[in-house]
């Protein structure tokens, strides 16, 4: 596969497009991902890492518009990111898109703090650059404080959210319960949650 950045070094330290041979580790890192949005939106996220989800690292691996970008320390993968290559043609409803799109993206617990993963963020940024991009796109479920910290600091700025809030849906048929339900708050349970987008520019 053409790739147009070298590794970036320094020290111990590298950025790079992942081996195929790597896609194993690569996928430890995305199943601690997966376990971390399916404990924070149970509702929307399936628990378990199954081998369809397994088998997409090799698909974005494979395929010409996406490719695995790994953060080493020491030879030993401790980040990775997923990145698609995205442009979009005009719609009836919008006009033609070009953005870096980083689908996946997480680091090893042990290795957290160490700047991995401003590592990756720094050479995505330069990666999308040379392929011709102006923009970088991040979606982020707000499942922690630290995730918005992160990528804020990065300089990346939110551009698209989607709000929702969930309820105790009431029993069907029964009119007097709906209207004494709707008057008592606390029985709706309503949780507030939010995905959001940014982008880098």
């Amino acid at each position: 596969m053409f790739h147009t950045l070298p590794a970036r070094h320094k020290e111990d330290r590298m950025v790079r497009i992942a081996e195929e041979k790597e896609l194993p580790r690569v996928n430890e890192l995305r199943a601690q991902v997966n376990a971390l949005h399916a404990t924070g939106r149970p509702d929307i996220f399936r628990p378990g890492f199954g081998a369809d989800l397994q088998a997409y690292a090799h698909t974005l691996w494979e395929n010409e518009n996406s490719d695995v970008l790994v953060a080493l320390r020491d030879g030993v993968i401790c980040g990775f990111a997923c990145v698609e290559y995205v442009r979009k043609p005009e719609t009836a409803y919008g006009l033609a898109r070009a953005y870096y799109h980083v689908a996946e993206f997480g680091v090893d617990l042990p290795y957290r703090r160490q700047g991995a993963a401003t590592e990756l963020v720094v050479y995505m940024k330069q990666d999308a650059a040379a392929r011709g991009f102006s923009r970088i796109e991040l979606d982020v479920w707000a499942l922690t404080r630290m995730h918005w910290r992160f990528t804020r600091r990065r300089g990346l700025k939110l551009t698209a959210g989607i709000w929702n809030c969930s309820f105790s849906p009431c029993r069907q048929g029964n009119a007097a319960g709906i209207a004494a339900d709707a008057r008592k708050k606390h029985a709706a349970a309503i949780k507030f949650s939010e995905k959001v987008s940014f982008f880098e520019k």
